[in-house]
């Protein structure tokens, strides 16, 4: 479970913001006081402009609404998770629940970053970053928050290897970034996992 917003972007943003409008009827996800969550890392890192703050705080709440509605998870999003009985991982393949969580981590970060580039306000990369390591958090805290599964240190830095991983092809096709730029900052990630260094590359605890 992480106990921070890992600063992947080098940006600091204020995420008391983007709970501190929940969505009609959304309340925060671990029912914190959402004023009091705020970037807990106050040493390093520039601040976000205006401009990417508040497209952070748009992006975020979009991402929760896909999976909270009225309160409650999103009917079917668990399901992906029920992954008990399931064939254990063989070899170097990932294990099932870390697979269930970076792809359905992969499936709503894709549904946010195109709904804001439909809107004509596409996500810098900086946001995008954020919003991925935010989608693998809020996740776990709904799964753990279901009794479904606890999701290890280990777990979350697996995922989120996953998650880059993944989310390569379409990092490419939107003209974010070269396989060269890629493999020079995103990959950055996997390669500080296999390294047990998540949280010097982040510069936060992310586990």
């Amino acid at each position: 479970m992480m106990s921070s917003r890992a600063v992947w972007s080098g940006r600091k943003y204020n995420y008391g913001g983007a709970y501190g409008q929940p969505a009609q009827g959304q309340p925060a996800p671990d029912n914190r006081d959402p004023s009091t969550l705020t970037d807990e890392n106050d040493s390093g890192g520039e601040v976000a402009s205006p401009e990417e703050q508040a497209q952070y705080e748009a992006a975020t709440q979009n991402l929760l609404s896909l999976i909270y509605k009225g309160g409650e998870i999103q009917p079917g999003l668990l399901e992906a998770f029920q992954v008990e009985g399931a064939p254990p991982a063989e070899g170097n393949a990932p294990k099932p629940e870390l697979l269930a969580l970076a792809t359905t981590a992969v499936e709503i970060t894709k549904k946010v970053d195109d709904s804001a580039r439909e809107a004509g306000q596409p996500l810098s990369n900086d946001v995008l970053k954020e919003i991925a390591v935010d989608s693998v958090e809020f996740l776990v805290e709904a799964v753990e928050a279901a009794g479904i599964h606890e999701y290890s240190e280990e777990d979350m830095g697996g995922a989120l290897t996953l998650f880059v991983d993944m989310y390569r092809p379409k990092i490419i096709q939107d003209g974010r970034a070269t396989e060269e730029e890629l493999k020079a900052e995103w990959d950055g990630l996997l390669q500080a996992d296999k390294a047990g260094k998540l949280k010097e590359f982040t510069g936060q605890d992310i586990g």
